[in-house]
């Protein structure tokens, strides 16, 4: 079984993305803005991000810059205050409108908060969360055995199918070689879950994530929703990881 030192040196070896990729892919999109918005120098200046490509979820689509162009559609900074009759601007401009839409997002780091789970111990999952959502390869989370997620804390990257499947298969690997062992439960081990985690913790602090406000993180500023190595690597602990880091009792 493989403690801690060998999942941080697992972890360890997926490389990080050259600061070049970085920047000529703002480069690319600044151009992209700019040539979009030709004569538009308001639409420019608003649009064009002050944080590298990554650091927010990125928009693909080649109508949005030319459907702000239109002079029917007017670029508001923020809402000041609302009423009947329409908005207020936080320029001070009113706006009256007949429709309204709340395109307020989502909370993508509250993991299963609609849902009660709790563990061999008494804990609620929430409990042990404490506000920061971790879980081993996004998977499951130590003392609440026979419990698996999919899409969980830290396994947002690349091909999220991929992942899915990823954890898919880890989960009924688990299920097959508790079922052979004729014991009853299997949970990961805490020194595996804290290993792995440390090392996804050193890597998103200095990743393009931390450059800009986004939905990737806890109140407490922690990123708990991406995954800082490859697919690859992802697919490798998934596939090794019931031998090295599971326990069944």
């Amino acid at each position: 079984m493989a403690g801690a030192a060998s999942w941080s040196a697992i972890a360890s070896t997926a490389p990080s993305v050259p600061c070049t990729t970085c920047c000529s892919g703002r480069l690319a999109c600044i151009t992209t803005v700019t040539a979009s918005l030709a004569g538009r120098p308001d639409l420019i200046a608003r649009l064009t991000p002050d944080h590298p490509i990554g650091g927010k979820r990125a928009v693909a689509s080649s109508e949005l810059y030319l459907a702000l162009r239109e002079p029917h559609v007017a670029m508001a900074p923020a809402v000041a205050s609302m009423n009947a009759d329409g908005l207020t601007d936080t320029d001070g401009n009113r706006h009256e409108l007949d429709i309204v839409i709340l395109a307020t997002g989502f909370q993508a780091a509250r993991y299963l908060s609609r849902l009660k789970v709790n563990g061999s111990n008494g804990i609620e999952l929430h409990d042990r969360w404490d506000g920061e959502p971790s879980a081993f390869l996004g998977a499951c989370v130590p003392g609440f055995p026979n419990f698996f997620m999919l899409y969980g804390p830290n396994s947002n990257s690349g091909s999220l199918v991929f992942t899915l499947e990823c954890q898919a298969q880890f989960a009924a690997g688990c299920v097959v070689a508790l079922a052979s062992s004729g014991r009853s439960t299997v949970e990961v081990k805490e020194q595996a879950f804290h290993a792995l985690n440390q090392r996804i913790e050193e890597r998103l602090a200095h990743s393009v994530y931390t450059t800009a406000k986004n939905y990737y993180t806890a109140p407490s500023g922690r990123i708990v929703t991406q995954w800082p190595f490859s697919t690859l690597r992802f697919w490798w602990l998934a596939r090794t990881a019931i031998r090295r880091s599971m326990v069944m009792s």
